[in-house]
């Protein structure tokens, strides 16, 4: 019986192991069942509450560990600031560690010029975080009003569950909001301190052994000191903090931490950007500053052509600054702007998977609730990932144009230490002069001078010191004027020659100067002028004698080729040979010459002068003044009878074709200007517009004013109403004794002229060519210099749209550079003159010298297609339409 008992309890032992075992099983099971319930559920009421008060505990952890970093922050500010101030002390008075290495000096200046940049950002950063540690008391006492006074009183009900659950995740939302942004403040100050690190080894022992020490060691001890602080008192309290707040609601409902995070990151970058530009823009003013005053006060330049350079450079950067300052605003508004949309859509797709889990599932989620919430957060994570990266690319630009400045600060200190050298040894110079002697032109001894920018060369013994004296004469050389016949013989007239530069090459001092103040009569020969040199600097005085000047004061454009169409570069007086184009066929009965029209190429009305004045005919040339102005202009000699024989187009700009030109892949032999003919800029903008012209026709039209609307170049005449092709209108000599005469087609033809010329522009150069000496109308037809170009525009076959500007750009794959070319229509073969724009902003036409019949090619792009029409003649079109140029090689 015993036995039996014993079998018995035996056998039950072993069941209720074997119970045990699934009973683990299921406790498992039962474990994975509870965590995917509380993943898949919405939290209720009250574990809303409750979880709430844990981040409340959290946040005041937090807040308390965040006071002991700023108190740590403020003390490590105090150090780094006595550090500072310390190495540029000694920069200042340990002269005799550093004497004679200016080169030391200037980096060690720059170094420490990028250390108290840095520092700024360090403060201000310290304040926009002291502001946030304010709020948080606020924060915390509104998260405990809403937890006490409103979530605590929700009445039950599916509606008041799913209205109060949206309510607590903008809750999550507003402190999320401020977590991240300290915590994105820390994130700066440690890539601040980081830098200031990079700083210091600029300069690389040029301090003090001491000085260098006790600055890298302040560096090093601040950025452990707060790394530890932040490691032992906020890091961990940040890592609960963030995991309590996902567990307010749902984690999968938590996609607003990472919004918030990008907004953070955008404002704390708009601060950044603000304090780094403003502090940039301080410093290349200031540097300005001192070079002026130090040029001003005749200590002379060790390299004239880098003085100029640096001084180019700062005003270029100072340029970028102003630019930069005035599109991050709008860059930093558009992504907030993204933010905004980004952090709406979710907004609305988190607002929809609440409602719908509460009132239809019970609290549950759903797959296709979840499928709903993954999309948005998707969504939400790739469109950050864009912001995140036009971000990047906004600091990256700043960052750029950071070392750009750092490397300009750099070269100017070097410069200024190199003239303040100089400052103590032109004593020495001018005290070893021993002659100053002019190199005249004249066995009279005289000297020519060219109306505008003019040279003297002088001997200057002995050589070594007429070198010295060219390296350093900024503000020590001067060349002044008298008049010395006059109607008031009495007194002396006197006028100073503003000196540009002065070079020495083979024993010759050259001295490049301005003679425009020189008065008409001067250049009129009814009044004579001697100069003299003089080389003082300040308290020392060399002088030459006076030297007689003799006026030049036409420089010859024809010089290297007659055509209809002259660049001037600059103030001055100019001539070329009255001939018919780029012939030199002269001008029979020629009378005088005059100007018919100038133009700005802008809407602004120009006076009568603004470009051109003065233009006379002088010994079969055509002479005229320029004012430097940029626009174009038109100037004609007429006969006895006042009729126009020839005219000419004065292209009043700063472009050189010889050095801005595009050359196309499979037409390497070509150059290509970069801009169209007449145009004053080749940037995208307004300034890319040219004239426009009739094909076969040497004399330019107006084109519109703008990319976006339909308003001619203001210009100094009113052109007439369009004209119909006749036997008498449509000729080529009609069109030239009337070149602002447009003439359209008549019913019979499509060309201005009424007897076709196909040879008016052709491949070889003909006298109606409108460009310049050199350049010529491109030929057209299969193999014309655009059949490189794709059909269509895209990003990755090297020509693209711009919508904002209005063109194409051509990149790299096809040109040398990036070659713009602008959308500014044509002018119809119809109508009243100005308003006859077609397509202004849509499409560019440009001209080639092919023909077929009454028809020409034309190179055509528009919103998405690029074509050269060549193939057939209902694809050609009308010559009575007026388009650009854009000028080729001969």
């Amino acid at each position: 019986m015993m036995h039996m008992k014993t079998r018995a309890l035996i056998l039950t032992f072993f069941t209720c192991l074997c119970a045990c075992a699934n009973y683990r099983d299921e406790i498992s099971e039962l474990h994975k069942e509870i965590d995917s319930i509380r993943n898949e559920k919405i939290s209720t009421i009250d574990e809303q509450v409750k979880n709430i008060q844990v981040s409340i505990t959290e946040l005041e952890t937090y807040k308390t560990g965040l006071d002991g970093y700023i108190k740590a922050l403020q003390e490590q500010d105090n150090l780094l600031k006595e550090a500072i101030e310390a190495a540029k002390s000694s920069i200042k008075d340990n002269d005799e560690e550093i004497s004679g290495l200016e080169d030391k000096v200037s980096k060690s200046e720059a170094a420490i010029s990028a250390l108290e940049t840095r520092l700024a950002s360090v403060e201000g950063t310290l304040t926009t975080m002291q502001g946030c540690y304010e709020t948080l008391d606020g924060r915390i006492a509104d998260l405990k009003k809403y937890v006490n006074d409103e979530l605590s009183k929700v009445e039950s009900g599916v509606k008041e569950w799913a209205n109060a659950t949206f309510c607590t995740l903008q809750q999550y939302y507003g402190v999320t909001d401020d977590i991240t942004a300290i915590n994105g403040s820390i994130a700066l100050i440690n890539t601040a301190l980081s830098d200031m690190e990079k700083s210091i080894t600029a300069l690389d022992g040029k301090l003090s052994a001491e000085t260098d020490s006790k600055l890298a060691s302040a560096i090093s001890n601040a950025k452990a000191e707060l790394e530890t602080t932040w490691k032992e008192d906020i890091k961990a309290a940040s890592t609960a903090l963030e995991t309590s707040l996902k567990a307010w609601v749902n984690s999968q409902l938590a996609g607003y931490y990472t919004a918030a995070e990008a907004d953070a990151k955008i404002a704390l970058a708009k601060q950044e950007l603000e304090r780094e530009l403003a502090s940039q823009k301080e410093a290349l003013e200031s540097q300005m500053d001192e070079l002026k005053e130090l040029l001003g006060g005749g200590s002379g330049s060790g390299d004239p052509e880098t003085i100029a350079e640096l001084r180019s450079k700062i005003s270029e950067l100072q340029q970028k600054l102003e630019e930069l300052t005035e599109s991050y605003a709008a860059d930093i508004e558009k992504l907030q702007s993204d933010l905004a949309t980004a952090k709406q859509e979710i907004t609305e797709a988190y607002q929809a998977a609440i409602q719908t889990a509460i009132t239809e599932n019970n609290g549950l989620i759903d797959n296709k609730i979840v499928s709903a919430i993954a999309k948005a957060n998707s969504s939400l994570a790739s469109q950050i990932s864009s912001i995140n990266s036009d971000l990047e690319a906004l600091l990256g630009r700043v960052s750029a144009l950071e070392l750009q400045v750092a490397d300009v600060k750099s070269e100017v200190a070097g410069m200024i230490s190199e003239l303040n050298k100089i400052k103590g040894s032109l004593d020495e110079i001018l005290s070893m002069i021993q002659s100053v002697t002019v190199v005249p032109d004249y066995s009279d001894g005289s000297v020519n001078t060219n109306y505008g920018t003019a040279t003297m060369d002088f001997e200057i013994y002995p050589l070594s010191v007429a070198q010295a004296l060219a390296e350093n004469w900024s503000g020590v050389v001067s060349l002044r004027a008298v008049y010395t016949e006059s109607v008031t013989k009495a007194s002396h007239t006197f006028v100073n020659l503003p000196v540009s530069n002065v070079t020495y090459t083979e024993g010759v001092v050259t001295i490049t100067y301005n003679s425009t103040g020189l008065s008409d009569e001067f250049w009129d020969e009814s009044v004579t002028v001697n100069v003299r040199l003089l080389i003082s600097d300040g308290e020392s005085n060399i002088t030459s004698q006076y030297y007689l000047l003799r006026p030049v004061p036409y420089e010859n454009l024809s010089a290297n080729g007659t055509a209809n169409c002259y660049i001037v570069s600059r103030e001055g007086m100019f001539c070329f040979d009255a001939v018919k184009g780029n012939g030199k066929e002269s001008l029979i009965d020629a009378k005088s010459a005059e100007v018919v029209w100038e133009t700005f190429n802008s809407s602004v009305q120009p006076a009568v002068g603004d470009i051109v004045s003065d233009v006379e005919l002088k010994n079969g040339k055509v002479c005229f003044r320029t004012t430097g102005k940029k626009g174009n202009a038109l100037i004609a000699v007429v006969s006895s009878s006042n009729t126009i024989l020839w005219s000419w187009h004065i292209w009043s700009t700063d472009y050189n074709p010889d050095e801005g030109f595009d050359v196309y892949s499979g037409h390497e032999d070509i150059r290509m200007m970069n801009r169209n003919l007449g145009a004053l800029d080749s940037a995208p903008g307004e300034g890319s517009i040219g004239l426009i012209y009739e094909w076969g026709r040497k004399d330019p039209f107006m084109g519109s004013s703008s990319l976006t609307s339909y308003v001619q170049f203001g210009v100094t005449c009113t052109f007439p109403d369009c004209k119909t092709s006749t036997s008498t209108i449509g000729t080529e000599q009609y069109a030239v004794e009337h070149p602002t005469q447009y003439i359209i087609a008549n019913s019979q033809n499509q060309d201005w002229l009424y007897i076709s010329n196909s040879q008016a522009w052709s491949s070889e150069k003909s006298i109606y060519d409108p460009c310049p000496s050199g350049w010529k109308v491109p030929d057209g037809g299969s193999d014309c210099v655009w059949s490189s170009f794709p059909s269509t525009m895209s990003t990755t076959n090297g020509v693209t749209w711009d919508s904002t500007n209005r063109g194409i750009s051509v990149s790299s794959s096809l040109s040398s550079n990036l070659t713009w070319y602008p959308a500014q229509g044509y002018h119809g073969d119809s109508n009243t003159f100005s308003s006859e724009y077609w397509q202004v902003g849509s499409e560019g036409r440009y001209w080639t010298t092919h023909t077929m019949g009454m028809c020409s090619d034309y190179f055509v792009f528009k919103t998405s297609t690029i074509e050269t029409y060549h193939t057939s003649s209902s694809t050609h079109f009308s010559r009575a339409n007026g388009m650009p140029v854009r000028c080729c090689s001969e």
